[in-house]
Parts: structure tokens; C-alpha cells; sequence
């Protein structure tokens, strides 16, 4: 009965330990992603896709934290799979800032030219 028990119990735990997806590029990654930065602007195989418009600090619950605000300038990577890679990108370039994207203001008038 212990063993069965013992055995009921690792197999729950294996269960519920889910592994999540790595959040930062390997350096074969981030070599072969095509990502770079240039200014205040991130390229994606030698075109700005999109804008770092600030980089703020906070204080909060006795805490520093990091905010960088990043706006999209090329439509095509606000779809879920290439945000993730812009995201992902940015998180290697800065894994202890809090990111958000946000949408350029002309940014449907661009959908409609490509």
C-alpha cells in the first residue's frame, strides 16, 4: 500500500509540474533570428519593424523596475507567432524589464500598403 501511495504521489507531481517555453533566445537563436538594434530602433533582417519610444523606471512595493515601451512600425508582426519572436527578442536584449508593444498610430493606414 506505501508503495502505491508513493507511487500515486510522484505521478502527480510529474503531472502538475508543467515546463514552460523558454522566453529568451539561445545565442544560435538570437544569431539566426535576424534581430538587431540600431539606435532606438529593432530590425529585422536590416528593416525597422518597430520603435523603443522609452525606457522608464519605476518604484513600487519598495522595488525598481524597468519599463520599456516598444511601438510597432511594420503590421505583419502583430500576429501572435511573430510578436512572440519580437518579444522574445527584446526580453534577451533586457530579462529584467517589463515589455510592451503597442501599435503605431498610423499603423492600419500601413496594413493597407503591403
Amino acid at each position: 500500500m506505501r508503495i502505491i501511495l508513493s507511487s500515486f504521489i510522484f505521478a502527480i507531481l510529474l503531472v502538475s509540474c508543467q515546463t514552460t517555453e523558454s522566453f529568451t533566445f539561445t545565442e544560435e537563436e538570437m544569431k539566426a533570428s535576424g534581430f538587431s538594434e540600431k539606435g532606438w530602433s529593432i530590425l529585422k533582417d536590416g528593416k525597422s519593424i518597430a520603435r523603443i519610444e522609452s525606457m522608464e523606471w519605476e518604484y513600487f512595493e519598495e522595488k525598481m523596475y524597468q519599463e520599456i515601451s516598444v511601438t510597432l512600425l511594420d503590421y505583419r508582426y502583430s500576429n501572435y507567432e511573430n510578436m512572440k519572436l519580437l518579444m522574445k527578442y527584446i526580453h534577451t536584449k533586457h530579462p529584467n524589464s517589463k515589455i510592451e508593444i503597442n501599435e503605431d498610430e498610423h499603423f492600419k493606414e500601413n496594413q493597407n500598403k503591403n
